[in-house]
Formats: C-alpha cells, sequence, structure tokens
C-alpha cells in the first residue's frame, strides 16, 4: 500500500514537473517569436538591422533581404569584408566575416580605403550563397546602398552611398 502511495506522488511530481517544463518551453517559444517579429523592418522601413552573428548563424533567414549591417570593415587585395572582431580580422578568420561586394564605378576606391580597419554600418542585399553576379560563393552583402562609419550614427563622420547609373 505505501509503495502505491509514493509511486502515485512520484507521478504527481512527475507530472507537475512535465507541466513546469511544457510551460517554459512554450514561453521561450513565443518569446522567440515576438523577437523575430520585432527584428523585421517596420512597413515603410527599407532595412532590417542585423547582427553579423545572425547573418552567420542563419544566412538562410536573411537570403536576398535587405539589412543593414555593422562590423569592423577590412579590405584586403580589392576584396572587401565586415569581420566580428579586430582579433577575427588580424587572424584571418574568415568564417566570422561576410563578404561585401562594392563595385569600383559606384565607390570610390581612395574613399573606401579610408575605412579600412573602421567599424562601419553597411545597408544592402544579403546573398547566403553569394550574389547572382558573384563568382564566389559565400554569405555576402551586394547591391550596396550605403556604407556609414560610425555605424548608426545620425550625423555621420564618413558616409558612401553609391552612385545611381542608368534608369531606375
Amino acid at each position: 500500500m505505501q509503495n502505491l502511495r509514493r509511486l502515485k506522488e512520484f507521478g504527481d511530481r512527475l507530472t507537475f514537473a512535465l507541466m513546469i517544463a511544457f510551460v517554459i518551453i512554450i514561453t521561450l517559444e513565443a518569446w522567440q517569436y515576438i523577437a523575430s517579429l520585432q527584428s523585421r523592418p517596420a512597413s515603410g522601413a527599407e532595412f532590417e538591422r542585423v547582427s553579423l552573428v545572425q547573418l552567420l548563424a542563419n544566412p538562410e533567414r536573411y537570403d536576398v533581404r535587405k539589412i543593414e549591417a555593422a562590423g569592423l570593415f577590412v579590405l584586403r587585395e580589392k576584396q572587401y569584408a565586415l569581420f566580428l572582431s579586430k582579433e577575427d580580422a588580424e587572424n584571418g578568420i574568415s568564417l566570422n566575416s561576410i563578404a561585401v561586394v562594392l563595385p569600383s564605378p559606384e565607390f570610390k576606391q581612395d574613399e573606401v580605403t579610408q575605412l579600412d580597419g573602421k567599424f562601419v554600418s553597411v545597408k544592402g542585399i544579403f546573398f547566403a550563397r553569394g550574389a547572382p553576379e558573384s563568382a564566389q560563393r559565400v554569405p555576402q552583402i551586394a547591391t550596396i546602398e550605403e556604407v556609414r562609419s560610425p555605424p548608426y550614427a545620425a550625423e555621420p563622420m564618413m558616409l558612401l552611398q553609391a552612385v545611381k547609373t542608368g534608369p531606375p
């Protein structure tokens, strides 16, 4: 009889623990869903502000979307990238970077060179497997509209915008 009572108490405790775990899981899922809604651009907003960590962790989620991301801008042999940190750039840890495609006619090389090694914000379209016109199949931000240093500043210290060429 005492064993049955112990077994019932154990079952009650287990049921209670499972209910608590279920509530926690549902709460976390709801929180994640709400956070994903808040990270999307509001209607009328053009670019979704995204961290490099989000782009590196879930590139497919942002594929072919207008984004604004910030990181350490690095120029190496006419190739550009945003790195998570200065240490990652110095050690060449390309897995912690996103390629940036800045076409030469649209952005002046001497202006872009001034941004090397600075923390910048880039607005453009993100491609999880490389831009269609690119030979590289790595995550990259292309069709750049703006590069800003310092990032997210209301009064930019340096602002590069793509030169509009041809009909819209």
